[in-house]
Order: C-alpha cells, then sequence, then structure tokens
C-alpha cells in the first residue's frame, strides 16, 4: 500500500458524487407506483412540475453514474450533465420552494463536478467556472420551462414554503400562525 495520490484524492470525488447520485437516483426511480409517489405528488400539486420530471431526474441520476465510471469521453460528460442537473436542483429549491439553504447541496455538488473536471481532465480553471456555470444556468432554466409550460395549470399551491414531511418540521409561517376569532368554530357555540 502506498501513499496517496493526487489521482486517488479525485476518484474519491467521484465515488462520493456517484454514491449520492445513485442513492438520489434509487429514490426518484422508485417513486412511482401505488402506494409511492410523495415526491412526485409534492413536486407536481405543490410546486406545479411535471408528473415525469420525478423519473426524468433518476435516469438523468442514473445516467451520471454510468458515465463516471464509463470510458474518458464519458467521465468528461458526466461532470457536464451533472452541473446542468445541479441547476435545476437550484431551481427548485430556491425559485420554487423559496429556500438558499436547502440549495447548498446542489450547490456543493456543483462545486465539486468544477473540481473534478479542473483536477481530472487538466481543464483550464476559468475555462471550467465558465462552462459549469453556464450549463448550470441552463438546467436552471430548463427547469422552469418544464414547471411553466408542461406543469400543472396555474402552477403549485404553495409559494415559498415547504411540504410534505420538511413542511412539518418547518411549517411556513402561514400554518403556524393562530387562525381569526370564529375560524374553525362550530356555528351557535
Amino acid at each position: 500500500m502506498g501513499a496517496i495520490t493526487f489521482e486517488d484524492c479525485v476518484d474519491f470525488l467521484r465515488y462520493m458524487e456517484v454514491a449520492v447520485l445513485a442513492m438520489m437516483s434509487t429514490t426518484f426511480l422508485t417513486d412511482q407506483g401505488p402506494g409511492r409517489g410523495r415526491l412526485a405528488h409534492d413536486l407536481h400539486m405543490l410546486w406545479g412540475y411535471p408528473k415525469w420530471i420525478v423519473p426524468a431526474a433518476g435516469v438523468a441520476q442514473g445516467l451520471i453514474c454510468w458515465a463516471a465510471f464509463a470510458s474518458e469521453p464519458k467521465r468528461f460528460l458526466a461532470q457536464k450533465m451533472l452541473a446542468a442537473l445541479m441547476g435545476g436542483c437550484v431551481h427548485t429549491h430556491v425559485r420554487v420552494a423559496g429556500k438558499l439553504t436547502d440549495a447548498i447541496g446542489a450547490i456543493g455538488f456543483l462545486i465539486v463536478s468544477m473540481i473534478v473536471a479542473w483536477l481530472h481532465h487538466h481543464e483550464d480553471p476559468i475555462a471550467v467556472v465558465a462552462i459549469h456555470l453556464g450549463l448550470a444556468a441552463c438546467g436552471y432554466t430548463a427547469a422552469e420551462l418544464a414547471r411553466t409550460h408542461f406543469g400543472r395549470p396555474g402552477g403549485g399551491i404553495l409559494r415559498g414554503g415547504a411540504s410534505g414531511f420538511w413542511g412539518k418540521l418547518n411549517p411556513p409561517r402561514w400554518a403556524q400562525e393562530a387562525p381569526p376569532p370564529g375560524v374553525g368554530e362550530a356555528p351557535g357555540v
């Protein structure tokens, strides 16, 4: 067993990306079917995304995992695909859910994809940042177009608030406020 090399560090970052993306891909792809669909429901009903966005994102994540271990040109493409996917994730967390703190993971993955592209593929660092930010902007725009043109008419019913499990942990402010007097009381009481 020798010393840890530079390539070992880059490979560790790639393995970390693939491990998380494989879990996310499995989550997104198994969300469909009877008794399931909480993620698809939240994205469609509450935030206005089309129903096909969850399996499509799962397939994209799976393709990135596969390309990260394929031959060299595909490894290069995997980092670019990851940048575009993270742009869509940032859109969901910031623009739709209204929480910048929820997008920290997506922004972190975008930064890791830049680091891997720079170190593993020996690209110019300024070009890497410009290309990856451009691809993230394309992913952000694609998520907005999917939501507005193919999603639920009128958009989702929540704007700026969490839903599902996370909404129960941290409900929006309007859910924490007490109702006005007389609201929710039985008549004649």
